[in-house]
């Protein structure tokens, strides 16, 4: 049986529930810069997006800028005006804001991207009045989780399975970490 037992499979859940005055920001390294999404980033993002393996076709990404949150809170890192990291805002109800599709082009790993997209984003959705900041992620992603870690979010126990899960993910944390 996998993970989850006979449950349909679901993603890990975190919630950061600080003040946005507790987020350590991030140091850009020389030719890089956080800022906010543009429209003239479009082709850049989509083509990050399908980078990683989203299944974003153009009429899906359209879609999905519609929305309030990801039009005005969705952040990018450049690296000389190139896009090579993202994050989505999103609502999840009046006091719940949300991070969605955490992108850092591998070919610049090191300068620590999907932590200043994150940032970002979470300082937008906080200084928007959401009281908490969650994002859904996999077991698997153990570098993902320990960047959701190091900005302060902590495991949500949702469902039955998650504390077991997250016991096997801290493990494998511990061993990589060794």
């Amino acid at each position: 049986l996998p993970p989850w037992g006979n449950l349909e499979p679901a993603q890990l859940m975190m919630c950061y529930s600080r003040s946005q005055d507790e987020l350590p920001a991030w140091q850009a390294p020389d030719g890089f810069e956080l800022r906010r999404y543009r429209s003239s980033d479009g082709d850049q993002v989509l083509a990050l997006l399908r980078l990683v393996g989203f299944d974003f076709d153009t009429q899906r990404y359209q879609e999905s800028l519609k929305r309030a949150e990801v039009q005005e809170g969705t952040h990018v890192v450049t690296y000389e005006g190139t896009v090579v990291g993202t994050a989505f805002a999103g609502r999840v109800d009046d006091n719940e804001g949300r991070i969605d599709y955490v992108i850092a082009n591998p070919e610049f790993g090191g300068n620590r991207i999907g932590y200043a997209v994150c940032e970002g984003v979470m300082r937008y959705l906080l200084g928007k009045g959401y009281k908490t900041v969650v994002l859904a992620t996999d077991d698997w992603r153990l570098p993902a989780i320990v960047t959701y870690l190091n900005l302060g979010f902590a495991p949500l126990m949702h469902r039955e399975d998650m504390q077991k899960r997250w016991d096997a993910v801290q493990a494998r944390l511990k061993l990589t970490r060794s």
